[in-house]
């Protein structure tokens, strides 16, 4: 596997890269004291051992030295496991922990070769969305689907704030094209300049339900993520379609925030936190999502 690096620069200023093919990958930055990440540059072992159970692991010791990947045969399909020392993974439900993904697997096995003395779940998103995806997704679907339409009437993306001229300007500049692509996808969208919560034509929010029902587990649990860090559904659906890119997203999802910084200053240990919080969520999400 060719390796592939990637400088980051410290959040906010968050940049992020996959490209599938040629196993080439680059991931996500979780704080600033993180200069580099090198994902591939290693030679993964092929060890056909006991599984390792799903268990609790937040704060538990680390217990092993490396972390692999391993191919294995299901129904002629190749599939990939993340192993320690030899040991298949598997989620918290005791399911099987396979993957279609390559580039996915080797991510997963970086997440744990990243460990330090004790175990952090916090620091392995991308483990965390593919136990969801295998354990919960599949048997919650309509469940999700609801909540996640809770967010399409009051998402923030449909209300504008015209009496603020500077703000109105920055919530067309990153809100309009967004909207455009939800009519054009999805039916009328209705928008309020007031608190009033929006009503959008039955037809439209048919069609939206609908999308998010044909998901598979796995990007329905990327949209899910992406709803909840975004505090959007426009922004995760955009994404979902290739309409706009990482930064792009989570600048859409800030615009007030960004704006409220412009006028009113930065607050540190609050503002710089949440821009920080959101970008690395938000980028693990989308990187998730891009790799399926």
């Amino acid at each position: 596997m060719r390796a592939a690096q990637k400088a980051w620069r410290s959040l906010p200023a968050l940049s992020a890269t996959v490209r599938k093919g040629q196993g080439t990958l680059i991931t996500y930055c979780a704080n600033d004291k993180i200069d580099k990440f090198s994902i591939g540059s290693r030679c993964f072992s092929v060890h056909m051992e006991s599984s390792l159970p799903g268990v609790a692991w937040k704060g538990r010791k680390k217990f092993y030295k490396k972390a692999h990947i391993k191919e294995v045969k299901v129904e002629d399909q190749s599939l990939y496991q993340v192993a320690l020392d030899g040991r298949s993974l598997s989620t918290p439900h005791r399911n099987k922990l396979q993957l279609s993904n390559k580039a996915l697997a080797v991510a997963l096995a970086h997440e744990w070769d990243s460990q330090k003395n004790t175990i952090e779940p916090a620091s392995m998103p991308l483990m965390t969305l593919c136990c969801t995806s295998i354990d919960t997704a599949p048997t919650k679907r309509k469940d999700v689907t609801e909540e996640l339409m809770r967010f399409f009437t009051t998402d923030t993306v449909f209300y504008h704030v015209p009496e603020n001229p500077k703000l109105y300007r920055k919530q067309k500049k990153h809100w309009n094209p967004l909207i455009k692509f939800m009519e054009e996808n999805y039916g009328k969208i209705d928008l309020s300049t007031s608190m009033a919560t929006t009503t959008h034509p039955e037809d439209t929010v048919e069609a939206v339900q609908t999308e998010l029902l044909s998901l598979d587990p796995w990007r329905l649990t990327a949209v899910e993520s992406l709803t909840y860090g975004l505090k959007s559904l426009t922004i995760p659906l955009a994404l979902l379609n290739n309409e706009i890119d990482l930064r792009d997203a989570i600048d859409a999802s800030r615009v007030e925030e960004e704006h409220n910084i412009e006028e009113c200053g930065l607050v540190e240990g609050g503002h710089d936190v949440d821009r920080a919080n959101v970008s690395t969520q938000i980028a693990a999400a989308a990187i998730f999502l891009r790799l399926l």
